[in-house]
């Protein structure tokens, strides 16, 4: 009984310490947080976004890019987005199945209000395995699109930063 009774009063001190551990570190870890890609950093904003094809990646990035539009007291970007994307076939199997692909998502971008107009391009890439399932499969496909385009919304952003 008298064990019993030592260890849960050992067993609610030390949940105790650890919940006030957890709480001093997760207060003290957030001090001067920004986020990398917050539009009040910027020297320029969206004012236009113009969409060449009707792609989801191109709709996908747009929606990204929308922060980006709010302020106007900054030097303003006219873009025009073209998207694609591209898959191919990296091996085969002994029966001659796809076993492993190759995802490139390619946007090209032209800046509108630029003099000269400035055109450049970003891609990214990754390979993934087939699946039995093709549903798990398309879902997958679905998500690593979404990813690169997350990542060229990311490396656009930066592009734009230097362009200016």
């Amino acid at each position: 009984m008298l064990k019993t009774k030592l260890l849960i009063l050992y067993y609610n001190n030390s949940m105790r310490n650890l919940i006030i551990i957890m709480f001093v570190l997760l207060f003290s870890n957030c001090n001067g947080y920004q986020p990398i890609f917050d539009s009040s950093g910027l020297n320029f904003y969206l004012k236009e976004i113009t969409l060449k094809d009707d792609s989801s990646i191109s709709r996908h990035l747009s929606k990204r890019l929308e922060p980006l539009r709010s302020n106007t007291e900054k030097k303003p970007f006219i873009i025009e987005i073209k998207s694609s994307k591209t898959e191919n076939v990296i091996s085969r199997d002994s029966k001659g199945d796809p076993s492993i692909f190759e995802l490139i998502v390619e946007i090209n971008i032209e800046v509108l209000n630029q003099n000269p107009k400035k055109k450049f391009s970003l891609k990214e890439t990754s390979n993934y395995d087939n699946q039995q399932n093709k549903f798990e499969l398309e879902q997958y496909k679905q998500n690593l699109t979404k990813t690169l385009t997350d990542n060229i919304a990311e490396k656009l952003i930066t592009r734009l930063r230097e362009t200016d």
